[in-house]
């Protein structure tokens, strides 16, 4: 998964679910502590 999709999932919490924007900045943190503390590449955003 890359930045790419990690904005198309954003762009589907946001649009399709509706979601506070809280609650997809907590997704976006979520997604980039599995990456910086589990997965480890590079991730540019």
């Amino acid at each position: 998964m890359g930045v790419p999709e990690i904005e198309a999932f954003l762009t589907y919490l946001a649009t399709e679910r509706q979601v506070a924007a809280s609650t997809q900045n907590q997704a976006f943190n979520a997604i980039l502590f599995l990456y910086r503390e589990a997965l480890h590449p590079e991730l540019r955003c």
